[in-house]
């Protein structure tokens, strides 16, 4: 409908998903491999048309350690769809539980997220009107470099953002692939 905001979210996907709606990967877990595997599956979908895709952030079953959560937030805060989500027998999971540090951690890159909200209403219009996916395999946007082919840890927000959160505990820094020939 044109001029009519709205917003739909749903975990059914089908031909007849509409486009424009979100999509989570699922009800998933408080572990490192969940974190890790929301990445490729959110890549994957908007390849198909859905671009609106994010994992719940903490996982909805299980108990986040603290540093799970911290990088759950500041990986999700770079997926589409962005929301902490647990089912209802799961020990709660707000910021503020996990102390004052982390707290403060997730409340920064909360911030991020807000302060890129023109960036994310320029990508969510261009992908209902294009088609083109909001999260961006790396391939897509370097389509000549083989080196980005294999590459599912690390992606594009349109084509300026360049995101690679950390997926393992205990890590104090990643690796990034920097694509082009001097581009």
């Amino acid at each position: 409908m044109e001029g009519v905001a709205f917003f739909l979210s749903s975990l059914v996907i089908s031909p007849f998903s509409l486009r424009p709606g979100a999509v989570w990967t699922g009800d998933n877990s408080a572990e490192w491999d969940h974190l890790k595997i929301s990445l490729p599956m959110c890549l994957s979908l908007g390849l198909a048309g859905i671009s609106f895709c994010g994992a719940d952030v903490g996982g909805f079953f299980k108990h986040p350690t603290p540093e799970l959560l911290v990088r759950w937030y500041q990986a999700g805060a770079y997926q589409p769809f962005f929301r902490a989500h647990a089912h209802l027998d799961t020990p709660r999971r707000e910021p503020w539980l996990f102390g004052d540090e982390n707290k403060l951690l997730i409340r920064t890159v909360i911030r991020e997220r807000y302060a890129l909200l023109p960036l994310w209403y320029t990508l969510f219009y261009r992908a209902y009107r294009s088609g083109e996916p909001v999260m961006r395999a790396m391939w897509v946007q370097f389509p000549g470099d083989v080196n980005t082919y294999s590459l599912d840890d690390q992606y594009m927000l349109g084509d300026a953002l360049l995101v690679r959160p950390v997926l393992e505990p205990d890590a104090r820094g990643v690796q990034v692939y920097l694509p082009g020939k001097g581009q």
